[in-house]
């Protein structure tokens, strides 16, 4: 149901928690805490048990210009944990005291606050239309300061955006991810999102009308150069490949282009989207929400965004391909709410109705095997021309157990043998029984 929150409204990405993510070995949880914007160790161990301690490491000031660094991101690659967070242009700040920042940290570091600097960006570059109904009527998607109060919200006013939603864009770098050439994807999210709702009314409990919040989050793309150095997508261009997305009008991007341009829908007589057009009629351009996630080896990375087909007021998933640019495939999680005069809260619509992403990948079965030859020289080593012993009998014991868990004999004629389908986190012991000479 709607409900006024005027405490809630100015804490958003300021209390409580950001983003969190685990080891490559799943032994330590990495959290953000928004409120003392420090970064959070927790070790879990393996298999995973409520953490019992806690170890705080205390993130670098950039030296906000009219603003605070807020860090949200968090991500764990090759060994180190890399940290994403904004400086808010909060206090008083213009577009061009918006920037976002990445830090690098090395666990088990003597220093326990050993934080780089990665890399670091403005956020007042061009951006699309957060909604367009008509040549003449649309709402820009251009990042704002982050603002505390209802009465923030100008140009347009709540209520007074495009189709009559309420629209304010504030950046918060929610997530990060590395492409295999160690480029690094971020994502975007719109706190307007989060503080505004679908269907709900404004933090002012004498006010009965009911708000259409509707996000404008991004996804950007950083190249890595060869000397180690990063740099921003430039006019749809990364590391000499240039997408779809060059020269977009409007301007849309870093220098006027966005590499994954395909962050858009369109209202149209066929629906069909994700396809190779430009936005036209009615639609949105920035429709990201922020989550992302990458499989090394599909050269795509999905997000989290709002209406990712034909349905409106819906949220789901879409494929971007890393060298294109483009949308193939999208998927819907939850439909529309069903237009202006039915609008569900629950679904949130087209504010932040989805958090993160995240791979969920069946596990390798464990296997165990080798080959059993006659070691003629007894020198330990399968050398070359040394036959093998076929039809031979080979015991799997758990170390320590009083039998044999699994039986095999070896190939009739590669000699080898294996075991599949094992436990994790067990020892285990070959046997080969009876056996003499």
């Amino acid at each position: 149901m709607p409900n006024h929150d005027s405490t809630a409204f100015g804490l958003v990405g300021k209390m409580s928690l950001g983003d969190i993510d685990i080891s490559d070995d799943e032994k330590t949880l990495w959290v953000i805490n928004t409120f003392d914007k420090k970064l959070y160790e927790l070790p879990i161990g393996s298999p995973a048990t409520k953490p019992t301690t806690k170890i705080a490491h205390t993130l670098p000031d950039p030296g906000c210009t009219n603003g605070v660094f807020r860090p949200w991101a968090v991500k764990f690659w090759r060994g180190k944990v890399y940290v994403g967070g904004v400086c808010t242009a909060e206090n008083g700040g213009t577009a061009a005291n918006l920037k976002a920042y990445i830090y690098s940290f090395t666990p088990n570091d003597a220093n326990p606050n050993n934080f780089t600097e990665v890399y670091n960006f403005p956020l007042n570059y061009p951006r699309g239309f957060a909604s367009i109904s008509s040549t003449t009527d649309k709402t820009s998607a251009n990042w704002k300061p982050w603002i505390a109060k209802w009465s923030d919200i100008t140009n347009p006013a709540p209520g007074a955006a495009t189709y009559g939603q309420t629209i304010c864009p504030q950046p918060i770098l929610s997530d990060i991810e590395f492409d295999v050439d160690g480029s690094i994807i971020v994502g975007f999210m719109d706190r307007a999102g989060h503080q505004l709702g679908n269907a709900n009314f404004s933090p002012d409990p004498t006010d009965s009308d009911v708000y259409e919040g509707t996000s404008a989050g991004d996804i950007l793309r950083i190249g890595l150069n060869a000397n180690g150095t990063y740099t921003l997508e430039n006019n749809a261009t990364v590391n000499g490949v240039t997408t779809g997305g060059a020269n977009q009008s409007p301007a849309q991007g870093p220098n006027g282009g966005e590499f994954y341009w395909q962050d858009m829908y369109k209202k149209s007589t066929n629906k069909n989207y994700p396809d190779g057009t430009s936005v036209g009629g009615g639609g949105h351009q920035e429709i990201s929400l922020g989550g992302l996630a990458l499989l090394p080896g599909k050269n795509e990375v999905a997000e989290t965004v709002f209406d990712p087909l034909d349905e409106f007021r819906a949220g789901g998933v879409r494929w971007f391909s890393n060298t294109t640019g483009q949308a193939p495939r999208a998927y819907q999680i939850f439909g529309t709410d069903g237009g202006a005069s039915t609008q569900n809260p629950a679904t949130f619509g087209k504010a932040n109705g989805l958090g993160d992403l995240e791979l969920l990948c069946a596990n390798q079965p464990i296997e165990v095997g080798n080959r059993i030859w006659n070691d003629l020289d007894k020198d330990g080593i399968q050398d070359a021309g040394e036959p093998s012993l076929t039809g031979v009998t080979v015991e799997l014991w758990k170390v320590g157990g009083t039998s044999s868990v699994a039986t095999t004999t070896t190939d009739n004629t590669t000699g080898e043998y294996y075991f599949t389908g094992l436990d994790p986190n067990t020892d285990y012991e070959i046997r080969i029984p009876n056996v003499n000479g």
